[in-house]
């Protein structure tokens, strides 16, 4: 029962805070307008007309209505780097370079 009780007094407490800060709050004039039932007249807001002398693009029309192009099959070639013949032919910045990526 002290959760139920801890709940009541807190809510209670935030509830009059509510109520004191409305009392003390100043009012916003839509509301008061509306209270009073007086609407402030002379200017017509049933219609806006924002006006911009921005101009934009031209609007972007996609023709959906041409095939669809296929691309070219890729021809598969199927060849080998020819391998050194000679172990004097391959430098030793070349044979460094093998073996990292070997042992990778």
């Amino acid at each position: 029962m002290p959760v139920a009780r801890y709940f009541l007094f807190v809510g209670g407490v935030l509830l009059a805070l509510l109520f004191i800060s409305d009392a003390y709050a100043p009012k916003a004039p839509v509301v008061n307008a509306m209270e009073t039932g007086a609407i402030a007249t002379g200017v017509d807001k049933s219609v806006i007309r924002i006006r911009s002398d921005r101009k934009w693009p031209e609007r972007v029309v996609f023709d959906t209505n041409l095939p669809t192009i296929v691309p070219a099959q890729a021809v598969e070639t199927t060849g080998s780097v020819p391998a050194a013949t000679n172990v004097a032919d391959i430098s030793a910045k070349a044979h460094a370079l093998d073996s990292y990526a070997q042992a990778g």
